[in-house]
């Protein structure tokens, strides 16, 4: 057996499934657990995890999240996490707060930098400045300030903001509230987040005490994976860090929730707009507590019955309550993050009145299936569904080994085997017998219908509650002050003032020397090139690029959709919402939802605007067919893909109001919880035909489209499915059509074959292309949307202002996004978050996420220019921007990302020379060239193109700044 010097070896085991040998140490000075997946993949990845169960509602757990990297011993500068992601190669790097767990995991190709980033962590979470700093509570938690012009008192704090933010959303609420009262006698009690009510009631002695307590090695779960020289990564962890402890019992168990001897029912309010009504607002959740999440078969086999019930068009309970239509849209969700699992049922934009029919459907449907049985082709949908999930493990942008770390947490922080939930070979074979059996008929009768412990949750609207709750804080805020001494009150100011100076000053050059860095023979001056051959044959052009895949074949159908009429430009986007969620001419929709799962590892419809390289006026408009299958199961592929794309029968109304009820809660939700984006490409329409053609098919001018069919569907349905049917005629043409392949090698010659055979089967129609143009102009818009916070974005294009494209421009990006956004936006205003981006077409925005504020943001943006004109760099700074700004060049892909990637290329039309040159000028950055970009800002923000998604509150009071406010959702 393999042993490793002052560490205990548990077990070796090779997990398959993950291609991986598995070492399990234990650290023998103090019990520190270390899990080691050895492989050969370059994207290694480091986490730490610490079990912090919540005992109150302050989010104690997440600020402290926050507060260990500001700053630490070997590192004392003041906003640590931003320096290393500046100036790092990491292709991950981040914190996540979970209800009973905190876990700070990064990733990175390069061996010097992965060393770099696991020193800085591990000083961070066992040696932050926060015991000698009570600044950073202040600043990432909570703080009370003055406001300078009115004199009022105030709440401010960065997570105290952020979770006003994620408060916002009734989803976010009901899942908040209804998880609190499932389990009241366990941490899981409480919002391990942070409740904003409770927020300011976090004490400085509470937090340290927390950090003491429960971030130590004997607490810790440490997790490494990729080709790692595991002896010397080891011996470093050991002999700079878990050495200096003695091991403690950190008494951080997580207790388990007593059963509830009958369901409960509760129900609690959220706000809406005061011009809104408050008819199917309405959210209802019915949420179970059911098996451990460390019992494998369970965990895998309820995330299988999950889907079964109502995760697709087939899904018998979901089915169910459309039809009974007392929901716009309908979910579920299992929670495998507790000790406890949860499963949950919700109906969204509901009404108070429909929670006992709502109960009701869910009862007889349930009882229904266990007496009848699940229909069997159901049953394999979702299990190959699932199956086929684990078995490609990709992940999209998010690290492999992140992803296996996440699922091993949901047994081994309970203290149960860390790779059971990994090892799911042997569990789907059990879980296969459900064909032939009634294994989910048991499931079901086990722990839905014989199960008591179990509560629906109602989430009512209340008109002007959150003017309400705004009111009711000023007044308490207001008693406060004046109960107050002057002492109290200049102690107030002083601290304030203090916060403040810290800010504004920059670290000491000594503390910024400490700071590892690669060296700049690291980087590698060469772009990544992506071979594929481009190949035409019968009008069709085929992209086709070679990797190793699994067998499976990703194979993308995408049409030119530019012989549609300007004026029916929406219907694009609505076909591809149902495309494959309503029937054909041979299936009903459940059959083909159930055929495709069944066969393939799924087909996505949605649109893809392309603007070629250099431009904001020049763009390709398509609808994609996204698809990945076994290649054994190719032809079952093509098959449902001429179903889809030329049988669709449009003509359903029902099911067509039910897609376009599911669409809106869906743009709705967005609104709310990533209000920066739909800010951003609204700010961006008033100047660019690119942004303005996608406003029509993809944002608030979509939205208000849905919401105006649905509103009046009985009057304009013929004519929507008319319509549907003509823009599809006109979209799936073999003339429109390129299809981007990549797959093995050796199969490539088969696929290649058979797809030049299937394209026969689109007509061949000529049809017109139309060169759209829209009507640009400067405008600054308010939507009103009934959450707490701000996105406010600000944009123009600088090519049209009579500048070019520079690769610097990345780090630029880098140096304001880092630097001056964080710092003036989030570290002095409180956002969450605040980016800034230029694009090779000329497009540049700013925005702001989960922001307190709106005019002052605005005038952070307007200043941004002088900022730069004024900026002073040493060489090694501008080297460590430079640094975090190629990483975004360099991120690994999977083989799905690839074959999006050769699409991009293809449609934009640039090439490696392309690339090159932009990394050239990259890597080539002086400073002289950063400070050349000031009038580039200037000429961004003086065309005050401003979009802000908003309070009902904040933007009222800023009304002058507009000349549109808008209600979204009244």
């Amino acid at each position: 057996m393999r042993k490793f010097n002052n560490f205990i070896t548990k077990e070796i085991r090779t997990v398959k499934e993950a291609n991986s040998e598995c070492y399990y140490l234990e650290h023998a000075k103090t019990g520190a657990e270390i899990i080691y997946m050895k492989n050969d993949e370059s994207n290694k990845v480091f986490s730490i995890t610490f079990r912090t169960p919540p005992g109150d509602n302050t989010g104690i757990a997440h600020i402290m999240e926050h507060s260990v990297l500001c700053g630490s011993k070997r590192f004392p500068v003041k906003e640590l996490f931003m320096d290393m992601a500046k100036s790092s190669l990491n292709t991950f790097l981040n914190a996540m707060t979970f209800p009973d767990k905190t876990m700070y995991p990064f990733a990175s190709k390069n061996d010097s930098d992965f060393r770099n980033l696991l020193e800085v962590y591990l000083d961070s979470v066992f040696f932050p400045n926060i015991h000698i700093d009570p600044l950073i509570l202040k600043q990432e938690g909570w703080r009370h300030s003055i406001n300078p012009e009115t004199g009022e008192l105030l709440y401010n704090g960065v997570v105290y903001n952020e979770m006003k933010g994620a408060f916002s959303s009734p989803e976010r609420v009901i899942s908040s509230l209804s998880k609190r009262a499932l389990y009241p006698d366990t941490p899981y009690g409480y919002e391990s987040g942070g409740d904003p009510d409770f927020i300011p009631d976090l004490t400085e002695e509470q937090f340290t005490e927390f950090h003491k307590k429960y971030y130590h090695p004997s607490n810790s779960r440490i997790f490494l994976f990729g080709n790692l020289n595991i002896e010397e990564t080891l011996k470093f962890i050991d002999e700079e860090f878990l050495s200096k402890f003695d091991k403690i019992n950190p008494d951080s168990a997580i207790p388990l929730q007593p059963e509830f001897d009958e369901p409960k029912y509760l129900k609690d309010y959220f706000s809406v707009s005061s011009e809104d009504s408050e008819e199917n607002k309405t959210y209802i959740t019915r949420r179970y507590m059911i098996s451990k999440a460390s019992n494998t078969e369970d965990y895998h086999a309820l995330s299988v019955l999950n889907d079964i019930l109502i995760g697709t068009s087939a899904s018998p309970l979901k089915k169910a309550l459309l039809e009974a239509k007392i929901a716009q849209s309908v979910s579920g969700e299992l929670n495998t993050s507790l000790q406890q699992m949860s499963i949950s049922f919700n109906a969204k934009e509901t009404n108070p009145e429909c929670k006992e029919k709502f109960n009701e459907i869910i009862d007889n449907c349930l009882k229904d299936l266990v007496k009848n049985g699940i229909d069997k082709k159901i049953i394999e949908a979702s299990v190959n569904s699932t199956e086929f999930q684990l078995r490609e493990a990709d992940f999209h942008s998010y690290p492999k080994g992140l992803i296996y770390n996440i699922g091993m947490m949901d047994s081994w922080i309970y203290d149960a085997d860390p790779f059971m939930h990994l090892e799911f070979e042997e569990t789907f074979k059990k879980i296969r017998t459900s064909l032939e059996t009634d294994y989910f008929e048991k499931l079901i009768e086990k722990y839905l219908l014989n199960n008591k412990h179990q509560l629906t949750f109602s989430l009512l609207p209340k008109k002007g509650l959150a003017l309400e709750k705004e009111a009711q804080e000023k007044e308490k805020l207001a008693k406060f002050k004046d109960e107050m001494t002057p002492e109290e009150l200049a102690a107030i100011e002083k601290l304030n003032e203090d916060l403040r100076i810290k800010q504004s000053a920059p670290d000491k050059p000594e503390d910024i020397a400490k700071l590892p860095r690669i060296s700049g023979e690291e980087i590698s001056p060469k772009a990544e090139i992506i071979d594929y051959n481009v190949k035409e044959k019968d009008g069709v052009t085929y992209l086709a690029s070679e990797a190793f895949t699994n067998k499976i074949d990703y194979i993308d159908f995408i049409f030119d959709t530019r012989s549609v009429a300007k004026e029916d430009l929406p219907y694009i986007k609505l076909v591809a919402n149902i495309l494959g969620s309503i029937g054909t001419e041979n299936y009903d929709y459940s059959d083909l939802s159930n055929e495709i799962n069944i066969h393939t590892g799924g087909i996505y419809h949605n649109t893809e605007t392309y603007s070629k390289w250099g431009s904001n006026d020049e763009y390709c408009p398509k609808l994609k067919a996204k698809s990945k299958v076994m290649h054994a199961n190719l032809d079952k592929l093509l098959h449902f893909i001429e179903e889809t794309c030329l049988r669709t029968v449009y003509d359903d109304e029902v099911r067509l109001l039910e897609l376009l009820k599911q669409a809106k809660t869906v743009f709705q939700r967005n609104f709310i919880m990533n209000g920066h984006a739909a800010a951003i490409s609204r700010a961006n329409s008033y100047h660019s035909q690119y942004s303005a053609y996608n406003e029509k098919i993809n944002n608030v001018d979509y939205f208000i489209f849905l919401k105006d069919i649905e509103e009046n569907f009985n009057e304009t349905k013929n004519e929507v499915m008319k319509k549907l049917k003509e823009v599809s005629e006109l979209i799936f043409n073999r003339n429109n059509l390129v299809i981007a392949v990549t797959a093995e090698k050796d199969l490539m010659p088969e696929i290649e074959e058979k797809l030049q055979k299937f394209v026969n089967v689109f007509p061949n129609d000529k049809h017109e292309k139309i060169n759209y143009e829209f009507k640009l102009e400067n405008k600054k818009e308010g939507f009103v949307t009934p959450g707490n916070v701000q996105y406010v974005a600000s944009a123009y294009n600088f090519k049209k202002a009579g500048y070019d494209y520079d690769g610097g421009m990345k780090v630029l990006g880098n140096i304001l996004g880092f630097d001056y956004l964080i710092q003036n936006i989030r570290v002095k205003g409180g956002a969450y978050g605040a980016m800034t981006s230029f694009y090779d077409n000329g497009d540049a925005f700013f925005a702001s996420y989960r922001d307190p504020n709106l005019d002052r943001t605005l005038k952070v943006y307007e200043k941004a220019y002088e900022f730069i004109a004024e900026l002073s760099l040493s060489s090694d700074m501008l080297f460590n921007y430079i640094v975090g700004a190629i990483s975004s060049l360099d991120a690994p892909k999977t083989p799905a990302m690839y074959n999006g990637e050769i699409a991009d290329r293809y449609f934009r039309g640039y090439k490696i020379e392309d690339i090159q040159t932009e990394r050239d000028q990259l890597l080539n950055t002086t400073i002289e060239k950063i400070k050349s970009f000031s009038p580039v800002l200037k000429a961004v923000t003086d065309k005050d193109n401003i979009c802000v998604v908003g309070t009902e509150t904040k933007i009222n009071e800023n009304k002058e700044l507009f000349n549109h406010i808008i209600n979204l959702f009244a």
